[in-house]
């Protein structure tokens, strides 16, 4: 996989300057392989059921609904959690994850407080008006450490 990157050469001296190469990345690598499942206090919400893809390990994929991520020109990168017509993951309930006991790694994983700990403002922006991530997201991480501190003083 080739990868593009746009620099802002008058940052840089006059001379000759060249990106190293990226990585590419195998499918394997878009799993955080962390054993231990996170503990958010998610409640009622549900908005990365309805907001993330959620890539599928290889040796996952076959127990779930999945579909194939993919660039703009076709290739495949990995597998996927099938998502409705209305972006929510096909297995959103009303009453919430239908397979929440034996979910993938990654939602196992998932917490919004971490996702807004681990990004500065900068990068949030970035995520935010690239359409990779939505501003609730990040909010709803800030509003759970809120309430976080607020149990804790």
């Amino acid at each position: 996989m080739s990868h593009t990157v746009v620099i802002d050469r008058s940052k840089y001296p006059t001379e000759a300057y060249r990106l190293p190469d990226l990585p590419t990345m195998a499918p394997k690598q878009l799993i955080d392989r962390d054993v231990i499942r996170a503990n958010v206090p998610c409640g009622t919400c549900t908005l990365c059921c309805k907001t993330l893809i959620v890539p599928l390990a290889n040796e996952e994929y076959e127990k779930y609904d999945w579909a194939w991520i993919t660039t703009r020109d076709g290739q495949r990168l990995g597998r996927a959690l099938k998502r409705r017509a209305d972006g929510g993951c096909v297995y959103l309930t009303e009453r919430g994850c239908g397979i929440h006991g034996h979910a993938p790694h990654v939602c196992q994983r998932f917490d919004c407080r971490e996702l807004f700990l681990k990004s500065d403002r900068n990068g949030r922006r970035r995520a935010i008006k690239s359409g990779k991530l939505p501003k609730s997201l990040f909010d709803r991480g800030r509003e759970l450490l809120g309430e976080e501190r607020r149990w804790n003083t």
